[in-house]
């Protein structure tokens, strides 16, 4: 795995805890479900492999947004997505 950050990004005067992380691989280390018991949200940017992965870090109040990687099979993914400021 190539990034996990923990960041507070404010977007229309509210700030909010994301998590930022690519490259996973099949693998879900252990600091990730330490970190995203504090996220609002999560963006995977690319290089899942295995949704069981998004699957482990979804929460129903938590979403979890995902671009496709050069190693990604599931097409429904984007290759590329607007993650924040368009609602």
């Amino acid at each position: 795995m190539n990034v996990v950050t923990l960041c507070e990004i404010l977007l229309n005067g509210k700030t909010a805890a994301h998590i930022v992380l690519a490259d996973t691989h099949n693998k879900f280390p252990a600091i990730l479900s330490i970190l995203a018991r504090d996220a609002d949200e999560i963006w995977h940017l690319g290089d899942v492999c295995a949704e069981r992965i998004l699957d482990e870090l979804r929460a129903p109040s938590r979403p979890v947004k995902v671009v496709r990687g050069n190693c990604d099979s599931n097409f429904e993914w984007p290759w590329l997505s607007i993650l924040f400021g368009a609602d």
